[in-house]
């Protein structure tokens, strides 16, 4: 096996598996979806692992004359990317668990987790609208805080359409 393709291989199992996993743990059928959570948790143990091995090099291993900095460097967007696939895979779990319940049961958790988009919403545009204020804005922030602000409030308005049609 040549170098080209154990790094294929790698590419395959730990960048386009996983991607594939964070939508099929939503969208597949129920076998679908269980394997998908296990390789969206065999993917954020193989990525925790790496950040933790790089961490352990950067600080605690003794040096080689190249500096160990380097491995700070690659365990950031390491531990970046541990941190997504664990947020997915909770994301995922929790919807499973919500198809599970009754349809009573599923709607009142559908509404909490709709209050909960709501209030992170509404703080997200009370932020935006506080920074947008303020004295000294450039034009590009200015434009950055103005689009962020359009798009909590589509996102509000489409929450709040959502809860509409739940109740």
């Amino acid at each position: 096996m040549a170098a080209s393709d154990i790094f294929q291989l790698a590419f395959l199992l730990l960048v386009v598996a996983p991607i594939a996993a964070m939508f099929l743990s939503f969208k597949g059928s129920p076998g679908v979806r269980r394997l998908s959570r296990f390789i969206l948790l065999a993917a954020w143990l193989v990525y925790g692992i790496a950040t933790l091995a790089c961490l352990w090099a950067g600080f605690f291993k003794p040096s080689t004359g190249i500096g160990h900095g380097i491995f700070l460097i690659i365990a950031i967007p390491v531990g970046i990317v541990a941190g997504i696939g664990f947020s997915v895979w909770r994301a995922a779990h929790r919807h499973e668990y919500v198809l599970s319940l009754p349809p009573d049961m599923r709607r009142h958790e559908e509404l909490i987790d709709i209050d909960r988009g709501l209030e992170a919403a509404r703080a997200s545009l009370a932020s935006a609208q506080s920074k947008l204020g303020k004295w000294g804005q450039s034009a590009s922030d200015r434009r950055r805080l103005e689009a962020e602000i359009s798009a909590a409030r589509f996102t509000i308005q489409s929450l709040e359409k959502a809860r509409a049609e739940r109740q």
